[in-house]
């Protein structure tokens, strides 16, 4: 009968320590969820702006306010601004790589229609555009 009530314990204990690693590996799970959200975070638009160069000629678009526009320089490329990003939506190119770019927001981002002599960049109010140097964070800067 003894020995039946040592299982009983240990199997107890076993769940026990079982459970708390449950709970450590769920905490830890969750703790790099909310962390990656964090990161991912759009940035403020205030500092955020697109410079947009046609034939070495370049416009600055502001991401603070939601629109539909085209630049003179080529009325056949559309572009939307939303909720602090924008985003070709419309282009006359065969291929449309630009469009399928999607919305931007973060510097250092960029996209191009190269058939339309279009690139945009995504730049932070201090005027740098950030770089990826290959190893996983955006640290190089160009003035």
């Amino acid at each position: 009968m003894e020995q039946k009530n040592v299982d009983k314990n240990k199997r107890a204990v076993i769940a026990k320590k079982d459970f708390v690693l449950i709970a450590a590996v769920l905490a830890v799970g969750f703790a790099l969820m909310g962390a990656w959200y964090v990161y991912n975070l759009p940035p403020a638009t205030a500092n955020i702006y697109a410079e947009i160069t046609h034939n070495s000629i370049t416009e600055t678009v502001y991401l603070n306010e939601d629109r539909l526009f085209s630049l003179d320089a080529a009325p056949s490329v559309v572009f939307e601004i939303r909720n602090g990003e924008i985003a070709f939506v419309q282009s006359d190119c065969p291929d449309q790589i630009c469009v399928h770019a999607g919305f931007l927001s973060r510097p250092g981002q960029t996209a191009a229609c190269l058939p339309n002599g279009l690139i945009m960049f995504i730049i932070s109010g201090d005027g740098e555009v950030a770089v990826d140097d290959g190893f996983g964070d955006l640290d190089i800067f160009i003035h």
